[in-house]
């Protein structure tokens, strides 16, 4: 049964916003565009047809030691995404499975990871 509920956005907040952009532009193909509010820049797109925000963290406040979620995302070349990751200041957490479904654990620029699966 599909939940009644649906996302209308997902914001997360970056410390190191121009470098994130960059990252989820390549690795996940987000098109972000520039927005100025003021003195703060915003970047918005989408991740798997949802809207995704980012938002200076000067601005969210979020304190965290590391991620409190993970994104598990299915992109066609796991190989290109994981030298997409690395090229865009992202890191290899765990390196592909072998066998069965290809799969591995990266971390963002600020520090977020992420599962990127190959089908």
């Amino acid at each position: 049964m599909q939940s009644p509920i649906s996302f209308t956005q997902l914001t997360l907040a970056a410390t190191n916003i121009e470098q994130m952009a960059a990252f989820y532009n390549s690795v996940l193909f987000t098109n972000f565009r520039k927005i100025k509010y003021g003195e703060h820049t915003f970047y918005e797109g989408f991740l798997v047809n949802i809207p995704l925000l980012l938002c200076p963290n000067a601005i969210a406040g979020v304190v965290a030691e590391q991620s409190r979620l993970q994104f598990h995302v299915c992109v066609p070349d796991l190989a290109r995404a994981l030298e997409k990751t690395v090229q865009h200041g992202g890191t290899i957490v765990a390196a592909p499975t072998e066998g069965g479904i290809k799969a591995a654990i990266v971390a963002d620029p600020d520090g977020n990871s992420l599962e990127l699966i190959q089908e």
